[in-house]
């Protein structure tokens, strides 16, 4: 423990850390319990469903159906906002496109060999 007082006071330089974004909203949603959050919900489902099968008048059936279908039009209201992957677009004969999509997920230009890639695998699946 006395070394590492000081080597804590001594003096360094100091390299501060770059926080992005996507890192700050990761680490907050970790923080909140986010990555329990699907084993919570799945059992909260399950004691759900226990519930609803114990039903006297025989309708819960229809519950459980009707709480299954909300996931499911979650996505599929998510799935009409996602991008074409650069994939599919040359696979539409969109190349300039999918060039311009591969820049953004990226975030550079120098994408020039993995769109080669993606070319070539795509010209070897028609095959």
């Amino acid at each position: 423990m006395a070394g590492g007082f000081i080597q804590g006071g001594s003096v360094e330089k100091n390299y501060p850390g770059k926080l992005t974004w996507r890192a700050f909203m990761t680490c907050f949603v970790a923080a909140f319990g986010g990555l329990i959050f699907g084993y919570d919900l799945g059992i909260s489902a399950n004691v759900l469903n226990y519930i609803f099968a114990k039903m006297e008048n025989g309708e819960g059936w229809r519950y459980s159906l009707g709480f299954a279908a909300v996931p499911a039009v979650m996505i599929i209201f998510g799935a009409c906002f996602l991008p074409d992957s650069p994939s599919s677009l040359i696979e539409r004969g969109l190349d300039e496109k999918a060039k311009t999509e591969l820049i953004k997920i990226r975030g550079t230009t120098d994408v020039d060999e993995e769109f080669k890639d993606l070319v070539t695998a795509s010209e070897s699946s028609k095959k």
